[in-house]
């Protein structure tokens, strides 16, 4: 991790991802259609730039913050965090974010997002402190 939260974009090519709100299969189906493989390599070399709202109401935001922090790791994409995670961040207990607390849907209809437990929400703390662009 750069001692820095502030850094210049990639050089090159890149393509701008946001508003993704936890569906993972929409993320994944995007990715492909742009011609990412399954580790976020590009032929052409271009780059991911992901700006926000990673997380939300969609079926599964851990998925997708597993799969821009690894992507981030590895060089191959960069992250600005979204009004959402950083909601989460400062504990606002806002709508759809029961999943993050590892709660059930407060509607009493069905919860149709994967729940993080209490050590799993720990590590997702940690990795969107992480990606912060960079």
């Amino acid at each position: 991790m750069t001692d820095s939260l502030v850094q210049s974009l990639f050089d090159g090519d890149i393509d701008i991802v946001g508003d993704v709100h936890g569906e993972i299969d929409a993320l994944n189906a995007l990715l492909k259609c742009l011609g990412y493989d399954d580790v976020g390599r590009h032929s052409d070399g271009r780059r991911l730039v992901f700006v926000g709202d990673l997380t939300d109401r969609g079926p599964d935001s851990p998925a997708v913050v597993e799969l821009v922090k690894r992507f981030v790791d590895e060089g191959r994409a960069q992250c600005v965090l979204g009004n959402h995670e950083l909601n989460i961040l400062l504990n606002e207990r806002k709508h759809d974010y029961h999943w993050f607390f590892g709660e059930e849907s407060s509607d009493g209809g069905p919860t149709p997002a994967v729940l993080l437990e209490g050590c799993n929400r720990r590590s997702a703390g940690r990795h969107w402190r992480f990606i912060q662009f960079g």
